[in-house]
């Protein structure tokens, strides 16, 4: 199923539910929000401020496979990046299931986007995004999702972006 509205129209209108945390460690059950089935959650977390006592146990939440792809990197910033998108993922998708964050399990669907293992039956999708120093992931039920980040210094050029990729009624939204 999808979304019955027009998802640029809906972000512009409010109607997109957005959560922005910190990455907590702790028990997920002591911070569940309830996600309808018509809403998305967006989780935040800055990757460029990650406390030094806190990195052994981010890391110790990732996956075996995590863990090797954290060691590839050569730049700490791309390490901290990886590594607190990781755990945003498995932190934010522990509010809504009773699963602990250590515990998720990951495969890549045929287009290649990872997903929750079909294993754990549970109706979350998710969607990651990073860009310098700052990661998101937004959270739904029975529906794909999607979101992005981009860095405010960047050089864009939005309109003709917007032109090219966007309906009429999404332009006229904007």
């Amino acid at each position: 199923p999808r979304l019955s509205c027009d998802p640029v129209a809906a972000v512009l209108r409010g109607l997109l539910s957005v959560l922005f945390r910190r990455i907590r460690m702790g028990p997920p059950s002591s911070f569940r929000k309830p996600l309808g089935h018509d809403a998305v959650h967006v989780w935040a977390a800055r990757s460029d401020r990650v406390e030094p006592e806190l990195w052994d146990r981010y890391v110790d939440l990732l996956s075996d496979g995590e863990r090797q792809r954290l060691g590839r990197f050569r730049f700490e910033r791309n390490r901290r990046e990886f590594c607190v998108a990781h755990v945003l993922v498995r932190e934010a998708l522990s509010n809504y299931a009773d699963v602990a964050p250590a515990d998720w399990a990951f495969e890549t669907n045929p287009h290649g986007r990872p997903e929750v293992a079909a294993a754990f039956d549970v109706d979350l999708r998710f969607n990651l995004s990073h860009t310098d120093g700052l990661v998101a992931c937004a959270v739904a039920r029975n529906v794909d999702v999607g979101v992005d980040v981009e860095a405010m210094d960047r050089r864009a050029e939005t309109v003709e972006i917007a032109e090219r990729f966007f309906s009429a009624q999404e332009l006229a939204d904007l």
